[in-house]
């Protein structure tokens, strides 16, 4: 995965200069700042408003100008002058400015910087009317809400304009999207609303765009849906070679946030009619036992299935990993389940745990010092570990360990990594070298993932806490942006990503909310096919008798 390069604000540029321009973080193109910039024809942004938040202001404002970036002013009077804040001119319509300390007042405005292709200039809007901000103290507790707040904006403002899906990440095309992160962003959805960050219908609304899609327009394989594909055809994009058809893996997300909106939209109004609906029609449609292949020791879930090639690439689904839920959703289908076979052979395979102690702390599931986090949080949004169990433990008993593993592995390495100690949380994110799954042990470089342990708050609420305030506090100003925090931090390298990847913004706010209320976890259990499915993984059904 790209990297993303910064390049001087183009306003600053001479005219007639060359200037680079990073479109979503894949495609570097040169352009020419033209001798007259501003264009009669194009309006400057609306609706400017600012939002006080701690230690920073957030700017929002109305994004209806086709092909538009956006350049981001602050100053202290009204008057000027004016400083830059965006390091590049900016994809999104909004942005987060972190002053780093409460009071004052300061003047923002924006406008418009449009890309002439043919003629290879850049050309501006006016500037926007202006408006004022304060940000406000800092507090632990309203902290939560505004990183939940910052993430939900990732899902609703900077989704598809047509489908509503999550795109993959900021540096990404911008109809690149991705099924699994789509499907934590309709959990996203919901505790914007509970949240009061959007209304209830503006949730719903949302919510049923996306459904719609995904029904009337997506691509399907036997009722799955590929990896990624493209948000304003539906058509696939591979993932990889012999990756064009469909992702079991990615489809189980999408399916786990399609059935906890089911649930959880339940008044009888045409839009929340209309979302059971769409919602149970998906679920019903995917053909999981298509996936189900193999007897005996190999029974087994397989990960993609190609139109082209078939089986070929014959990935193996087995725990212990991040894939739970495909397993818990093959079997619970009313349409298309699986034999519990598959569960005890395939899921329990015989890599899914070993008994060991690390740092002092009785290890089950997985092997070494732990996995990545994602792990313990991709498949627990709705589903809720502590229904579920593993030898003499619950799936959350072992999460909370595997997390206490990570704190203090951290605190193991203070003299190896600058900022380990107070700082932890190692999962599946980009990096100075590039993207890596890292973990504790070899594969650790010292970057740290703020979604590993924000998402772990149910698991490990005061070591959470403790790492999201030094994160906010000493670091944010450099770590912070405009949908919370951004993708991965490298303090002993001098580097941090100034992306956000959509797979590690998702599990955030609805695991902050699952440790504050439960609230997804309670929703999504309430299923009824989902409560018929937790008889079926009692470990008295486990043929081994769970003696692996």
């Amino acid at each position: 995965m790209m990297n993303t390069l910064h390049y001087a604000p183009i306003a600053r540029q001479r005219p007639g200069t060359l200037t680079r321009i990073l479109t979503m973080g894949i495609l570097v193109t040169l352009f020419r700042v033209g001798e007259d910039a501003k264009a009669a024809d194009l309006p400057p942004p609306g609706g400017l408003q600012t939002l006080s938040r701690q230690l920073r202001v957030d700017l929002l404002w109305n994004a209806d100008t086709a092909g538009g970036r956006f350049e981001v002013q602050r100053a202290s009077k009204p008057d000027g002058p004016f400083t830059t804040l965006t390091r590049h001119v900016a994809d999104w319509p909004f942005h987060g400015d972190f002053v780093g300390s409460s009071g004052g007042e300061y003047i923002y405005r924006v406008r418009v910087a449009r890309t002439n292709e043919a003629t290879k200039t850049i050309s501006f809007s006016d500037w926007s009317a202006v408006t004022k901000g304060s940000p406000k103290p800092f507090d632990a507790d309203g902290l939560l809400t505004e990183v939940q707040e910052a993430g939900v904006r990732y899902f609703y403002d900077f989704a598809h304009p047509v489908s509503g899906l999550a795109r993959e990440g900021t540096d990404f095309p911008p109809d690149f999207c991705a099924l699994g992160a789509s499907g934590m962003g309709l959990f996203n959805l919901v505790v914007g609303a509970e949240r009061n960050f959007i209304t209830r219908r503006q949730a719903a609304e949302r919510v049923l765009k996306i459904l719609r899609f995904m029904s009337d327009k997506a691509e399907k394989f036997h009722g799955a849906f590929p990896h990624f594909l493209n948000g304003r055809t539906g058509k696939v994009i591979p993932f990889f070679k012999n990756d064009d058809g469909a992702d079991i893996v990615e489809t189980a997300y999408l399916i786990h946030g399609a059935l906890f909106v089911r649930e959880y939209f339940n008044r009888n109004n045409d839009v929340e009619t209309e979302i059971r609906q769409r919602a149970d029609e998906l679920w019903r449609g995917v053909e999981w036992d298509w996936f189900a292949r193999g007897e005996g020791e190999l029974a087994a879930l397989i990960w993609h299935w190609s139109p082209t090639s078939g089986w070929k690439i014959n990935h193996r689904i087995t725990g212990f990993n991040e894939c739970h839920i495909v397993y818990l959703l093959a079997m619970a289908s009313p349409t298309h389940a699986v034999s519990q076979k598959y569960y005890w052979r395939g899921w329990h395979a015989p890599q899914f745990g070993e008994s060991r102690t690390r740092f002092g702390i009785p290890l089950e599931l997985a092997r070494d010092s732990g996995p990545p986090m994602f792990w313990t949080h991709y498949s627990y949004l709705g589903f809720d570990p502590h229904r579920i169990s593993y030898r003499d433990q619950t799936y959350f008993d072992h999460f909370r360990n595997l997390a206490r593993v990570q704190v203090r592995y951290a605190a193991s390495r203070q003299k190896d990594f600058k900022g380990y100690g107070p700082l932890w949380g190692l999962t599946a994110s980009n990096g100075p070298d590039g993207y890596n799954a890292f973990e504790p042990g070899a594969s650790d470089n010292g970057t740290i993932a703020p979604t590993a342990a924000l998402s772990s708050m149910p698991y490990v609420p005061t070591e959470s806490r403790a790492c999201l305030a030094e994160m906010y506090q000493k670091h944010g100003a450099e770590l912070w942006g405009p949908c919370g925090f951004y993708d991965a931090f490298n303090l002993t390298r001098g580097w941090n990503s100034k992306n956000y990847l959509g797979i590690d913004v998702g599990p955030i706010a609805p695991m902050i909310e699952n440790h504050r209320t439960e609230l997804c976890w309670k929703v999504f259990m309430r299923a009824t096919e989902i409560k018929r499915v937790l008889k079926l993984v009692d470990q008295s059904k486990n043929p081994a008798n769970a003696s692996r």
